[in-house]
């Protein structure tokens, strides 16, 4: 069952970044964090922190050594979107599919090419 409750999005992303920074650096890649304060939806933080922290985590495990990944969560059309650029596409390992279940159970959705994830929630 999901609870419901305040979350801050850019928050969750914040307290990820020192674990993507390290993965990415790990890679030789380099990673921008720009999320913005105050974007707030009604969600399981603990399920969303989660869902998050695998996605990012695909994403930057997965992205060519160099690579220039950026971040952005930002408030559009009632949602919190998170854009992550020039990272992999994500996979279809178990656990993205659990997480994209856990987003898709609160109301969001996930698009996916080649070098952008985009994750969108709706806000609060």
């Amino acid at each position: 069952t999901l609870r419901r409750e305040r979350v801050n999005v850019g928050g969750l992303i914040h307290a990820l970044r020192p674990q993507l920074e390290a993965e990415a650096a790990r890679l030789g890649a380099s990673l921008d964090v720009d999320a913005a304060p105050g974007l707030i939806m009604f969600g399981d933080r603990v399920r969303l922190q989660e869902a998050l922290a695998t996605l990012l985590g695909d994403v930057v495990r997965r992205s060519a050594r160099d690579a220039r990944i950026r971040i952005a969560a930002e408030s559009e059309d009632g949602h919190a979107v998170i854009t992550i650029d020039g990272a992999a596409a994500l996979t279809t390992e178990a656990e993205v599919v659990f997480a994209r279940r856990i987003v898709s159970a609160q109301g969001g959705r996930i698009e996916s090419d080649a070098n952008r994830v985009v994750i969108r929630l709706p806000r609060a």
